[in-house]
């Protein structure tokens, strides 16, 4: 899923908290909103964001550094997940745990999924079903979210205000103690103590702006979260009825 924005992250965050002066840190700090927000959301609101993956060399399997996953499936059979100490159990023919093609089970090591179909025939071809753990391009997962994009991709369109705000908020972050550092300059080393007043006023007002934004992030967040668990309820509904 992707979507447009009618200004760049870089204009919202600005817009929001005036010059950051520093390209690299908006990209940072919305790539972590982003990272947060999908944090904060239920597994189940997330299964409606999902890519899939392919494990097609069941040896090796597939890095997950990069992703949050949802669910494993061989052959449309969910996989469960097994402690990565017990995979020798469910990879024996002869035990009670043995797993199947159609009962599959997977394991996590060193941030690498494996998943073990028919017992006996050790690590096997599967989908991972994930999110990326940070907003990022249709096409490539090698293409993220940065600070003069007007897209994000696989993340809800109704939180692209939640990644300028919260954007802002790392920003703000790092020019609150950037501007700490250097009212410390002026007094210890300077001893220019109109220019550390002048400095301390800077770090007063992008603390109080960020005391505000986290108010309106807080809200904004629980929001979205209160009206997503309302639409799966009622798709629940819909179903069953």
């Amino acid at each position: 899923m992707a979507y447009s924005l009618s200004i760049t992250f870089k204009t919202g965050i600005e817009d929001l908290i005036g010059t950051v002066g520093d390209d690299t840190l908006i990209t940072q700090a919305i790539r972590q909103a982003g990272a947060d927000v999908i944090n904060a959301m239920p597994h189940q609101s997330l299964a409606r964001y999902t890519r899939t993956a392919a494990i097609t060399t069941g040896g090796d399997g597939i890095s997950i550094r990069d992703y949050h996953v949802i669910s494993v499936d061989k052959d449309n059979y969910e996989a469960k997940q097994i402690p990565v100490s017990d995979k020798a159990k469910y990879n024996d023919p002869d035990s009670i745990y043995g797993a199947l093609n159609k009962d599959p089970v997977y394991y996590i090591k060193n941030e690498t999924l494996f998943v073990i179909g028919d017992a006996g025939s050790n690590e096997t071809t599967a989908n991972v079903n994930y999110i990326p753990i940070m907003p990022v391009s249709e096409v490539s997962m090698n293409t993220s979210v940065e600070h003069g994009s007007t897209q994000d991709f696989n993340f809800p369109q109704e939180c692209d205000h939640l990644l300028i705000i919260g954007g802002a908020m790392y920003c703000l972050n790092r020019l609150i103690s950037d501007a700490v550092t250097q009212m410390k300059t002026y007094v210890n080393t300077d001893e220019d103590v109109e220019l550390a007043n002048a400095q301390q006023g800077i770090i007063d007002r992008y603390t109080a702006l960020k005391q505000s934004l986290t108010q309106d992030y807080n809200l904004k967040l629980q929001i979205f979260l209160n009206q997503d668990t309302h639409e799966r309820s009622q798709a629940r509904e819909g179903v069953v009825a």
